[in-house]
């Protein structure tokens, strides 16, 4: 039997955690990519590489990752941003491979990743949602929960890939405008995918 891997993906600001969030409630479990990169720039091997890479200012005089200094260096530089991804990523889908033994194989589970589609994670999960908005949409989000400028918000934009260009990708796309019911198109979705599963 093999696992039904839900991957959801959407650039930042997208509201991809909200969509995450909206099947954890429904009983989900959710791996947040993220949430497990943080953890993984503390491991002592990732560090050197991180260091090596980007500097001694990539942490702080207590060892944690100074994530906002390591946004405004790679986002600024295509090759850095790809050489840090080939030190984190490996190391996140490892993780991911892990937390999953920690269910049945008949559970479901969702993987939220923000490089879902532009690392072809997508094509590792039996299913894919994309998550998009419209830029100026994204920009209040990411300013009200980072506190940040809208300038590096639309710099971070810029350097990360259209997401346009995955909407063919995606089995289902989600325009996160703050006006669609998010939640009975996830049901209706779902509903279909066990539909299908169970003829």
């Amino acid at each position: 039997m093999q696992r039904l891997i839900i991957g959801i993906g959407g650039g930042i600001g997208s509201g991809k955690s909200s969509i995450a969030r909206i099947f954890s409630v429904m009983g989900f479990p959710v791996f947040d990519s993220d949430i497990h990169a943080k953890k993984l720039y503390l491991n002592h091997e990732i560090k050197k590489k991180v260091i090596y890479l980007l500097g001694d200012k990539a942490y702080d005089e207590h060892g944690k990752a100074e994530r906002n200094y390591i946004a405004s260096v790679v986002f600024q530089n295509p090759k850095l941003l790809d050489s840090l991804n080939q030190i984190i990523h490996p190391a996140v889908k490892n993780d991911f491979e892990i937390w999953c033994n920690n269910y049945p194989v008949s559970t479901p589970v969702i993987k939220e990743s923000a490089l879902l589609f532009e690392l072809g994670l997508h094509k590792e999960c039996t299913f894919s949602i994309m998550v998009d908005a419209e830029k100026k949409i994204r920009i209040a989000r990411v300013m009200k929960r980072d506190g940040v400028t809208a300038e590096s918000v639309d710099s971070r934009i810029n350097n990360q890939k259209d997401p346009k260009l995955y909407y063919k990708e995606a089995d289902l796309l989600i325009l996160n405008d703050n006006s669609t019911l998010i939640t009975p198109m996830l049901l209706n979705w779902i509903e279909k995918l066990y539909n299908q599963k169970n003829k």
